[in-house]
């Protein structure tokens, strides 16, 4: 996430919601529950922390950050 501030183009903040999903698919396969749910939960506190300084006024990263927190909202819900 090196230049986070600089993507300010939506092909960007795709593909990297696409990188962060597949990541999650990756570690719930990979791993027993309870791991995948901490490794999950390491992987939200680094990307939020990366970005926690962009403004929620630029949709983009709006959006991102929603769509991220969804998805990962999911993935910790089909561990329990």
């Amino acid at each position: 996430m090196k230049g986070f501030k600089s993507q300010n183009n939506p092909k960007y903040f795709l593909k990297f919601e696409n990188k962060v999903i597949k990541r999650i698919a990756h570690i719930i396969i990979s791993f027993p529950q309870d791991q995948a749910k901490i490794r999950i939960l390491k992987l939200k506190e680094l990307i939020f922390k990366k970005i926690e300084n962009e403004s929620d006024e630029n949709d983009l990263v709006k959006n991102f950050k929603i769509g991220t927190s969804k998805a990962i909202e999911m993935a910790l819900s089909l561990l329990k």
